[in-house]
């Protein structure tokens, strides 16, 4: 239930990048393939803008592509990010970072373009006091397995580690002083990096 080999690819991925752009095949190869390049193009622009970035990140992130004709091996992982059998001839994208979170909600056919992608890319590396409705930074989690040897891997890429109590209770304050602003930004329609 918490591992495939899809997810222990991801995993590896978001210790080592900014994270992870998930897109799941539709039945429509033509739209696939929009959705593709507006993926790339994004990661490709926000790569350019990683200097910017409040924290350094060593790796732009990373798209990872289930065809339509692995959605079954995948239902699990496909469930956690809102997949179920009514849409899954439809074409998603889903931006993962952290320890498996999302980043806001699963986009869909016409919702995926690039502005919206590298916008989504834009709020995970962004400073966690940058005025976002938190419920962007606190979304769903995907079922994966992390165990110590993840834990040591990302606290030697972040050189800190996050599992520390003093990290903890600041994260936990930033966290509570964003809860009740008047009006937050909407990071899909806006860049939090401009």
């Amino acid at each position: 239930m918490v591992s495939s080999s899809l997810r222990e690819d991801i995993v590896r991925e978001l210790i080592r990048s900014l994270c992870v752009v998930l897109i799941i095949e539709g039945s429509d190869n033509a739209e696939n393939n929009r959705i593709k390049d507006a993926a790339r193009n994004a990661v490709r622009e926000i790569t350019g803008d990683l200097d910017q970035m409040p924290k350094v990140v060593n790796k732009p992130p990373k798209i990872i592509v289930i065809s339509h004709n692995q959605i079954n091996a995948e239902k699990v992982l496909l469930f956690s990010v809102g997949i179920t059998g009514k849409n899954k001839d439809d074409a998603h994208l889903t931006v993962i970072y952290g320890r498996g979170k999302l980043a806001g909600n699963l986009l869909t056919g016409e919702q995926i373009n690039s502005r919206r992608i590298y916008n989504l890319l834009s709020l995970v590396g962004a400073d966690c006091e940058c005025g976002i409705d938190n419920s962007w930074i606190m979304g769903d989690m995907i079922p994966l397995r992390w165990g110590p040897s993840q834990q040591a891997d990302l606290s030697d890429q972040l050189g800190f580690d996050v599992e520390n109590p003093f990290v903890k209770t600041e994260m936990s304050q930033i966290i509570s002083l964003n809860s009740n602003l008047p009006n937050p930004i909407n990071p899909l329609e806006n860049n939090i990096l401009g």
